[in-house]
């Protein structure tokens, strides 16, 4: 084969192959047009959730603005009868605050199950002193804040 033959041989085999890449291009450009517009009516979708998502927000920030203003207007009623509960602050209106102690209490241990400081509202159990400071006895403090009606 001569060198003019070999030229045309490469040729032919360079437009095949050009042809074949010409057919895939096609094709890929048809699947990426096809995959674009999924894309973008999934876009459309998502806005207009996302839209409707916003608007109920806004909905239920209305409704719940709602609700405050009506809870800051409900009173409290207490029902009737005579009690008292543990104050915690100023008394509800219609009660009256009372407190009471027992201090320097003796105690039969230093175990917490004697003696377990703790707080409940303007109430309180605790030592008489430091803690544990005596080695033969242990002193406690009851104070009793309440509002009564």
């Amino acid at each position: 084969m001569n060198a003019l033959e070999q030229a045309e041989t490469k040729v032919a085999n360079m437009e095949k192959k050009l042809a074949h890449f010409m057919n895939q291009t096609e094709k890929d450009m048809g699947m990426l047009e096809v995959e674009n517009e999924e894309t973008l009516t999934e876009i459309e979708t998502l806005q207009g959730e996302f839209t409707n998502m916003k608007e109920e927000t806004a909905k239920q920030a209305t409704s719940l603005e709602g609700l405050d203003d009506r809870m800051g207007n409900l009173e409290v009623t207490w029902p009737s009868g005579s009690y008292c509960i543990l104050a915690n602050g100023d008394c509800p209106d219609g009660f009256t605050r009372d407190d009471g102690h027992i201090r320097a209490a003796y105690t039969y241990s230093d175990d917490v199950k004697y003696l377990k400081p703790a707080q409940f509202g303007d109430s309180s159990i605790q030592c008489h002193g430091p803690c544990g400071t005596r080695a033969d006895h242990w002193l406690a403090d009851l104070h009793i804040t309440s509002c009564c009606k």
